[in-house]
C-alpha cells in the first residue's frame, strides 16, 4: 500500500515547482540534491537546477524543478529494474507536475497516467526513464488541460539515513 510517508514525501517535492525549496543544510535525511533529471514537458525542453531523491524500503521519490516547473514521482514496493506504472493501473504510484502556486496536475489511482522505467536501482543510486500524462487538480480552479512529460531521464544518488 502507498504509505502515509511516501505521500508525505510527494507533496513536500512537489512544492519544489513553485520555488519553495532552497539549497540549504535543510534537506532531510536521505534526501541527496545536485542530480539530474531532464525531459520534454508539453514538448519544450525542462531541464532540473534542484534535483532530490529518496528511496526507503522499497518506497522511491524522485523530484525537481527548474524554479517555474517542477516535476515529481512517487512509487511504493519499487525494489528491482523494470518498468512501473503510474495511475490507474498502479494506484500505488503517482506523480505531479506543478508550475506556480495555484496549477497542479497529476496521475494517480484514477487518474492521469505514466510510466518509469529503472536502467538501474540500487539502496544506493538508480537511472532511467519516465513520462507522464497529468490532468489539472480539482484542488487547483486555474490548472487547464494535460501536461505531458516525454523523453524524462533522472540519475539519482541515495543515502541511507
Amino acid at each position: 500500500m502507498f504509505t502515509n510517508k511516501l505521500k508525505l514525501l510527494l507533496c513536500a517535492l512537489s512544492l519544489i515547482g513553485i520555488g519553495a525549496c532552497s539549497t540549504t543544510d535543510s534537506t532531510p535525511a536521505g534526501t541527496v540534491t545536485g542530480n539530474t533529471m531532464s525531459a520534454k514537458i508539453d514538448g519544450a525542453n525542462w531541464n532540473s537546477t534542484i534535483t532530490v531523491s529518496t528511496s526507503e524500503d522499497g518506497d522511491v521519490v524522485i523530484g525537481g524543478t527548474d524554479n517555474t516547473i517542477g516535476i515529481s514521482i512517487g512509487l511504493s514496493d519499487a525494489r528491482t529494474t523494470g518498468v512501473y506504472q503510474i495511475g490507474p493501473i498502479s494506484a500505488e504510484n503517482m506523480a505531479s507536475i506543478t508550475e506556480s502556486t495555484t496549477k497542479l496536475w497529476m496521475a494517480g489511482a484514477t487518474f492521469g497516467s505514466g510510466t518509469i522505467t529503472f536502467t538501474k536501482l540500487t539502496s544506493t543510486d538508480a537511472e532511467g526513464t519516465f513520462t507522464i500524462s497529468a490532468v489539472p487538480s480539482p484542488t487547483h480552479p486555474s490548472t487547464t488541460g494535460t501536461k505531458t512529460v516525454t523523453e524524462g531521464k533522472f540519475a539519482v544518488k541515495f543515502t541511507k539515513k
